[in-house]
């Protein structure tokens, strides 16, 4: 009777790994499909090794692994197309998820006493933040937001570098007031505000359907560097074998033998030793008014299955949602035996040296840049070569 006892309390017991963990939906559940949304997480990790993860049916899961059992932090979700529910370890977040329509503004207001907007209305739907810490964690998790509003203090505490990272992401500042922010950035005078705008060439989000372009028909072969090593250790073993060959001794079979032995462990120890994953890489700049925009695309293919390291502030692109779900996480990925992963790192900044530009372009990128970034009023100015692909200027017009 004791054992029954136990066993019905046990059963009876919520599952720790999951009731220690707490989520919330900072824009209260808004989100786009194929961006980003933010998640706070919070509490214990029971589990061994502690991880959380975020997952949906119709999106990217957000895994990660924790060097220890608590987490309190902001972590990127992204939907890759419309979901009904977001579960962090299981447990679903309560929150109701509404996708914005096409047109409608999301202003995230790091203001006292702003009020929530209660449905999208025609042009845009409000979401109070925390005035002291508004957007918190990587800027990628706001990117589904199109406008910060923040006083100049609050936009101080932010800082030139957090704001810039998200105008990379399409996030409007907006400082209303007299006082001109402490930062040194190009801020321009509205009619009630300063403000930084700037609207992103290129993908926003995780669905860029040319995405696969400058690498459509890529077999890669083995890097230069390996081939220079097997053609060394080809000429080597040659020389050697000659020599043994016009050695006149009883004992030349059995250095021959001992040749080859020690040929082949060799070629295995240098076999395990070289890279599974093909890389090919090249960056576009964009030059818009003050600031300068750089992604840097990577091509990774796996010529075995393959965990690669994280790249920070990189992201998985994909053509289209199903190819984006094919990835395991939205952090951390498997690419498959044979597949070609794009990764895209993003960045703003007001330097627009870019260095001597050539007016033919023939970076692989081109197909990319003539059907994902040109658009009425940007202009290919030519290629900096330099790295494995030149990198090519773009110019957005003056208005």
């Amino acid at each position: 009777m004791p054992w029954l006892a136990i066993i019905l309390l046990l059963l009876a017991a919520p599952p720790l790994a999951h009731g220690d963990v707490r989520a919330s939906l900072p824009l209260q559940g808004y989100y786009r499909p194929g961006m980003c949304m933010p998640v706070r997480v919070d509490g214990a990790l029971p589990s061994d090794p502690p991880t959380v993860e975020l997952m949906a049916d119709g999106g990217l899961p957000t895994r990660l692994l924790m060097s220890e059992g608590q987490i309190d932090a902001v972590l990127p979700f992204l939907a890759a197309r419309a979901i009904d529910g977001v579960s962090v370890n299981g447990v679903k977040v309560g929150t109701t998820l509404r996708a914005l329509p096409d047109g409608v503004r999301l202003i995230g207001a790091a203001l006292p006493a702003t009020r929530p907007s209660t449905a999208p209305v025609s042009e845009s739907v409000i979401v109070p933040l925390d005035s002291l810490d508004p957007v918190p964690g990587p800027a990628m998790a706001w990117e589904a937001m199109d406008e910060l509003i923040v006083d100049a203090a609050g936009a101080a505490r932010i800082g030139e570098e957090r704001l810039l990272a998200l105008l990379a992401h399409g996030v409007d500042i907006v400082a209303p007031g007299e006082a001109r922010p402490a930062v040194d950035l190009p801020w321009v005078r509205e009619p009630d505000a300063w403000a930084l705008r700037y609207e992103p060439l290129g993908p926003r989000g995780g669905v860029f359907s040319p995405a696969m372009l400058p690498v459509t028909g890529w077999q890669p072969g083995l890097p230069d560097r390996v081939r220079r090593q097997a053609l060394l250790a080809g000429v080597l073993f040659a020389i050697l074998a000659t020599a043994l060959a016009m050695w006149r001794s009883r004992r030349v079979v059995i250095a021959s033998v001992a040749l080859v032995i020690v040929s082949a462990v060799a070629i295995g120890a240098w076999r395990s030793r070289q890279p599974t994953i093909r890389l090919l890489q090249g960056t576009i700049a964009v030059q818009n008014g003050p600031f300068t925009q750089r992604d840097e695309w990577r091509y990774l293919l796996a010529t075995e299955a393959q965990e690669p390291k994280p790249l920070i502030g990189a992201r998985v692109v994909a053509e289209s949602p199903d190819a984006l779900l094919e990835q395991t996480s939205l952090l951390r990925f498997t690419i498959p035996r044979g597949r070609c992963v794009p990764l895209l790192s993003r960045t703003l900044s007001t330097n627009r040296a870019v260095g001597r530009i050539d007016a033919a372009v023939t970076s692989p990128l081109k197909p990319l840049v003539d059907a994902g970034y040109v658009r009425p009023g940007v202009a290919v100015v030519g290629q900096v070569t330099h790295g494995p692909w030149p990198t090519i200027i773009l110019k957005v017009e003056e208005p």
